[in-house]
């Protein structure tokens, strides 16, 4: 491939810390990778001899994007690509708790009662419910369990007919994929001990969108050459539009680019997590299995009138929790606790987190004495769920339960505990006055912001977690700032044209965000640091700055 100077530049900055070739394309090659993850040969050939039998296999799977994707690409994979159609779907609800809850655990064992479930297939949760497993057990079910959450060691699942995890410690390989991703590999090993062997990998093509949107939604790294493939192929498929569901949404919300990181991160994902935080998991879930553009608009309607609702909500409960913020007398993290019925807590908890460089917990109080956390942190070297460890060694009464990632997890508590919990986050979190560094990898003219410059960074895409996009910086003049909420949108000029810039709270600014209207003046001269991107807006595509960060001079 021939590179240009500018993205061969971009290619040398990153090469200390990415270790791929960020100049080729990967081919999505994961048959080699995925039986070095322990039980996966077990997993498919436990599968394959229900199929075999046409046993009733129960997928039961979580209620966020990544567990609903989950779900998906298990009904999709057992009835497409397995041919197996006696299956039952069991969507876990948010408000009956995290994985296989004793609520769950009803729903189950009252089908089991009429129609005998013979095999279950978990996703997405189930790696710290080692209790209401062993009871699914009992009852003479045998468990595929796959998950990516972090396995606690004093409840390891091991009444669990097979386990498949990436944080499985012998594991011979560590994978950081989704949820999702597991899922999508058992069903592989399922065909491929069905079938003896997988004549062509495409067979899975129309899977790999669910996936991809889980690789986006849930922060997997893109510095992992298996999540960075299964994005390209996964948006590819996804702009092939064989599946009307995404001509959909392309109509819908008006996408007249093609389907990428951008539309997953800030139209798909959102949308379909919007149904755990109003009650609507079953309703998203519909979503996408549609595949007929009638069906799949009727539904995306209704989920979008639940998505207006969490927004206009959301917008007032964080201004709330700003204002906890700053009354709180701890300075090295942010526990704030809401009173709402909408599930919106790591929504909150991250927005805080970024725009305030604080690890952050979001408790939602739903009035019965028990409060459900998020957490997020986006601090270098720190692990959220270690931390949570430390805190419950501490005082062992202050957690009912906890679990998660390094950087996202949730926990309850008793409302009674909250200041105990505040102080000891408090203690755990050390004092960060260090301002990130934001990296630019080149300086532009004005005049090079062009079209054909975005088009050249294309590139790199995806862009997430371990990935950013390229970052530029160029000396423009202000026109004029409006301010919506948190958000700030900038018109720029050069000596020819306007250049919009949208902002977005974040840690790396050194303005004050809350006023920028008395802090920068027209016509001013400012250092603008940014990423490149196309806008689109009423049928019109313009560029965009992805504004960082703007610097007085």
């Amino acid at each position: 491939m021939n590179l240009t100077p500018l993205q061969q530049l971009i290619i040398d900055n990153r090469k200390s810390k990415h270790s791929i070739d960020l100049s080729q394309h990967h081919k999505l090659d994961f048959h080699g990778e995925m039986y070095k993850l322990s039980d996966m040969k077990e997993a498919g050939e436990l599968i394959a001899k229900h199929v075999r039998v046409k046993a009733h296999i129960a997928h039961v799977h979580d209620y966020d994007c990544d567990g609903i994707n989950s779900g998906v690409v298990l009904y999709k994979g057992f009835t497409k690509q397995l041919g197996h159609d006696n299956n039952t779907m069991f969507c876990n609800k948010r408000k009956d708790g995290n994985g296989i809850n004793d609520i769950l655990f009803e729903r189950i064992a009252t089908v089991h009662k009429v129609n005998k479930i013979d095999l279950i297939v978990m996703a997405d949760h189930g790696s710290s419910d080692e209790r209401n497993i062993s009871r699914l057990v009992a009852l003479g079910i045998e468990v595929c369990l796959t998950d990516h959450h972090t396995i606690p060691p004093d409840d390891y699942p091991k009444s669990a007919t097979v386990f498949v995890n990436p944080e499985r410690a012998d594991n011979e390989i560590y994978l950081p994929i989704s949820g999702c991703f597991v899922a999508f590999l058992v069903v592989v090993s399922a065909y491929e001990a069905l079938r003896g062997s997988i004549d062509d990998i495409e067979v899975f093509n129309d899977l790999l969108p669910f996936v991809a949107i889980t690789t986006i939604s849930d922060v997997m790294a893109l510095n992992i050459p298996m999540n960075r493939a299964v994005c390209e192929v996964g948006f590819n498929e996804m702009n092939s539009l064989r599946n009307k569901l995404w001509l959909t949404f392309k109509k819908m919300f008006s996408i007249n680019t093609t389907l990428d990181h951008v539309s997953v991160g800030f139209v798909i994902g959102p949308l379909i997590n919007t149904g755990n935080r109003v009650g609507q998991e079953d309703l998203a879930y519909s979503v996408l299995i549609s595949e007929d553009m009638e069906t799949s608009t009727i539904l995306i309607k209704e989920m979008i009138k639940f998505s207006n609702y969490r927004k206009k909500e959301q917008k007032k409960l964080f201004v709330e929790a700003e204002l906890q913020l700053v009354d709180s007398p701890y300075h090295n993290c942010a526990v704030l606790v809401l009173e709402t019925e909408l599930a919106i807590g790591g929504v909150i908890a991250g927005q805080i987190c970024e725009a305030y460089s604080r690890p952050t917990v979001c408790f939602i109080d739903d009035g019965s004495g028990i409060l459900g956390g998020s957490a997020r942190l986006s601090t270098p070297g720190l692990n959220i769920r270690d931390i949570f460890e430390t805190i419950a060694a501490i005082d062992k009464d202050i957690f009912i339960r906890f679990g998660g990632h390094k950087q996202a997890a949730g926990c309850t508590i008793h409302k009674n505990k909250i200041d105990d919990f505040r102080r000891l986050l408090n203690e755990q979190i050390p004092v960060n006055d260090i301002k990130p560094v934001i990296h630019i990898d080149k300086t532009l003219k004005a005049s090079e912001i062009t079209p054909s410059l975005v088009h050249e960074m294309d590139l790199f895409k995806p862009y997430g977690k371990e990935f950013d996009r390229p970052i530029f910086k160029t000396r423009l003049k202000l026109k004029y700032i409006m301010q919506f909420g948190n958000i700030v949108k900038f018109i720029f000029k050069d000596d020819t044209r306007d250049i919009e810039g949208i902002y977005f709270p974040n840690s790396f600014s050194t303005f004050d965000n809350k006023f920028p209207k008395e802090y920068f003046e027209r016509d001013e001269s400012l250092d603008v640091v940014f990423g490149l991107e196309f806008s689109n807006f009423a049928g019109s595509t313009t560029i965009q700055l992805k504004v960082i960060d703007v610097i007085k001079l």
